[in-house]
């Protein structure tokens, strides 16, 4: 009820024998359109949910397919197959096909017939029905720039390209300033990191099959970066809306990063090449060069030079801080999935997206996440953990990585729903919105469900966890909410030892009674980045002082407007660093809600990180800046360190300078609650307008938010300091 579908994809047939469909057509070259998925029947007890569908077409030469799970996501695909007066396609698969329209179209027909009837239903699929589709209002990004104008030459090429900062957004209509038009790519990074490199197309004409192809990485001394070591995508626009929970307004961001396949550029909308290059551990530091070359076809059109300067830094973690995902929910769980499966090859499929995104998360900078307890209401009415799934989901972090910090593991279901069925209680609304005060037997059954995970815990040597029972209480919600919240607390409390977690507003700005019977009982307060400001809470008197205070940036995670590169940098390095919090944690990694590669078609958006075939995770932009922030992080900890080190050598001048160098960023930074000024939010002006938010290229921002180039100029300016350091106290 919550997602829109159409008759033709909810349709469908399924199989899982090989067959063949033939089809009479006269002879000659034809494009076949192809649609399948959304099968429905779904739901935690629906057939199809905890199915992965994989489906292999073939005719002739020609071969396509895909691989996806549950009842809503739909693919197109389009193959070009030749007729001998029959079309044999052979429909095969590892597990269930799935089928739902087939248009078989001659070549010479293609382009009418596709744009006349097939994008009709293609925008039923990735879009909404026309009937709901002209609810929307579309608008796109306000470009202050001029185009330039372009000489013969670059008329001729049909392209130009141009770079800027990869937290820059580059929108369909943005225009490239002169100077930024065939200038290089250039970067730096240390051995061990990872590195965007990334460039626009500006088509000056409509454009066939364009990929990009990057050349090995050479320094003048012979070494070598093998161009493997560089994964190339390209970012995919996606209609969007300004806030995850916002209707009726959309707007094409920039935002999933898609590996490089050929495609079809048209004229003035860009193309923003988006390669990460992995510097190996070992990699000798020096000046490495290259190309990217673009391809029209088999026609190379341009060459754009990479230069990649290695530094002779080893960079260093921090670990008193806390990188953390929310990653599992109760209804979206990969492993949960893969137990309710009814096929070997779903639940392989299953378990190898969890162990995949778990080890990008470590890649990217993660250290622990948000588990979600499984399990299950029994026969009693009791809520039921299964700890063999818990276990599998926090064995797979401790091999991808994670280094057994206290996390939060999430107890939502059972607090707020299943033991509220027990007692013939109504269950809560959000945020505990009308919560009635249940019976004592409720809170003594809390305490002995914690009894029974931390009893679970010590047998199994598990890392400790913050139990987290409420996500955002709202004390208006109900006169019974904060007795409810601080009854709650104390009956987890009774069980010796044990932590607290709470997301919220701590300080109760929206007003309603007070937190004052619930702060004893919290051990972290987890709440937007980055108010209560840090030095105030904790200089202040009272139970509030000694917790620990967490944030979760969701504002940065795709929630609400995708497109935060520059406060989402902000948040994870230099704003984090600056602000005195210790963690971050946002919701969440991934989250769908309908087909996952509409972002419209849901009462809520799709969320971050994207699924392949192959159940790898498709990055989104937002989420390669996070890692970013954290790199900002950690050559700001190796500074220190290289401070401290030379203290120790005698060197007072060495760390004197390094330090002038840290505080002079340090006072450049205003911290900003969510970083909502400087037109990154302005009070979600954007929202009343009906515009996407405008973020300004050049200049410096307003109310002390950085320009793009701003934060790879101190990165360096630190780096330089470091390496300064290094080779002083290297000389005898």
């Amino acid at each position: 009820s919550d997602v829109c579908s159409s008759d033709l994809s909810e349709d469908h047939i399924s199989g899982n024998a090989t067959t063949t469909l033939r089809v009479a057509a006269p002879k000659g070259a034809y494009k076949v359109w192809i649609l399948l998925g959304a099968p429905g029947g779904g739901g935690t007890s629906g057939p199809n949910r905890f199915v992965v569908w994989d489906s292999r077409i073939a005719c002739g030469k020609s071969a396509v397919s895909a691989t996806f799970p549950g009842e809503h996501e739909a693919r197109v695909l389009t193959m070009d197959v030749v007729s001998d007066g029959t079309l044999d396609f052979q429909i095969s698969t590892r597990n269930r096909w799935l089928l739902n329209g087939m248009a078989i179209v001659p070549s010479s027909q293609w382009e009418s017939v596709k744009g006349e009837k097939l994008a009709r239903y293609e925008q039923d699929v990735y879009l909404l029905p026309e009937e709901e589709w002209a609810k929307w209002t579309k608008t796109e990004h306000e470009e202050k720039n001029p185009m330039p104008e372009f000489t013969k030459e670059e008329q001729d090429r049909g392209l130009v390209t141009y770079t800027r900062s990869y937290i820059s957004n580059i929108w369909p209509n943005t225009a490239p300033l002169r100077a930024e038009i065939d200038a290089p790519v250039r970067a730096f990074a240390t051995p061990g990191e990872y590195e965007p490199l990334n460039f626009a197309i500006l088509p000056l004409r409509d454009l066939k099959d364009v990929r990009v192809q990057f050349s090995d990485l050479k320094s003048k001394d012979g070494q070598s970066i093998d161009a493997s070591s560089i994964d190339t995508r390209f970012v995919k626009y996606m209609w969007s809306r300004p806030n995850y929970n916002y209707l009726y307004t959309t707007y094409r961001v920039p935002d999933v990063l898609m590996p490089m396949v050929p495609s079809d550029l048209t004229k003035g909308e860009n193309f923003r090449v988006w390669a990460t290059v992995r510097v190996a551990e070992g990699t000798p530091p020096g000046t490495y060069g290259g190309k990217a070359e673009i391809f029209s076809g088999e026609k190379k059109l341009q060459e754009v030079p990479l230069e990649l300067r290695v530094l002779p830094i080893h960079l260093e973690k921090d670990q008193g801080i806390t990188y953390g995902m929310c990653y599992t929910l109760r209804d979206n769980n990969p492993v949960v999935n893969a137990s309710r499966a009814n096929d070997a090859f779903s639940r392989e499929w299953f378990r190898g997206k969890v162990e995949k995104e778990i080890r990008d998360m470590v890649e990217h900078g993660m250290n622990g996440v948000e588990w979600s307890l499984p399990g299950k209401k029994n026969e009693n009415g009791d809520f039921e953990p299964d700890f063999d799934l818990l276990a599998t989901l926090i064995d797979m972090g401790r091999r991808a990585g994670f280094d057994g910090r206290p996390m939060p593991l999430q107890l939502l279901h059972p607090v707020a729903n299943i033991y509220f069925d027990k007692y013939g209680i109504e269950r809560p609304g959000r945020h505990l919105k009308d919560v009635k005060m249940p019976p004592q037997a409720y809170f003594d059954d809390i305490t002995k469900l914690v009894e029974r995970i931390e009893a679970e815990r010590k047998l199994r040597g598990w890392p400790e966890f913050l139990y987290y029972p409420l996500d955002e209480p709202e004390p208006l919600g109900s006169p019974d909410v904060v007795p409810f919240v601080a009854k709650l607390m104390e009956s987890i409390k009774k069980v010796p030892g044990v932590r607290i977690y709470m997301t919220g507003d701590p300080i109760n700005e929206r007003g309603g009674p007070p937190w004052d019977p619930v702060y004893p009982f919290i051990d972290v307060w987890c709440n937007q980045p980055f108010k209560p400001d840090y030095e105030t809470i904790k200089a202040e008197a009272g139970p509030r002082k000694d917790a620990e205070y967490w944030c979760y940036p969701n504002h940065v995670c795709g929630e609400f407007d995708k497109t935060r590169n520059i406060g989402a940098r902000m948040t994870y390095g230099f704003g984090f660093w600056r602000s005195g919090y210790r963690a971050l944690i946002p919701w969440i990694y991934q989250y769908d809600q309908g087909n996952p590669w509409n972002y419209l078609d849901g009462e809520w958006s799709d969320v971050m990180v994207r699924t392949a075939d192959d159940g790898s995770p498709i990055p989104v932009v937002i989420w390669e800046v996070y890692r970013e922030g954290i790199d900002d992080m950690r050559y700001i900890t190796t500074l220190e360190h290289w401070i401290e080190r030379a203290k120790a050598a005698g060197r007072n001048d060495l760390a004197k300078a390094g330090r002038a160098d840290l505080d002079t960023i340090w006072n450049s930074i205003k911290v900003q609650y969510r970083y909502q000024d400087d037109g990154l939010w302005s009070a979600n002006k954007h929202l009343k307008d009906n515009k996407p938010p405008v973020t300004p290229v050049g200049g410096r921002l307003e109310n002390g938010m950085w320009d793009p180039a701003v934060f790879d100029a101190d990165r360096l300016k630190i780096a330089n300091r470091i390496i300064e350091i290094i080779n002083a106290l290297a000389k005898p």
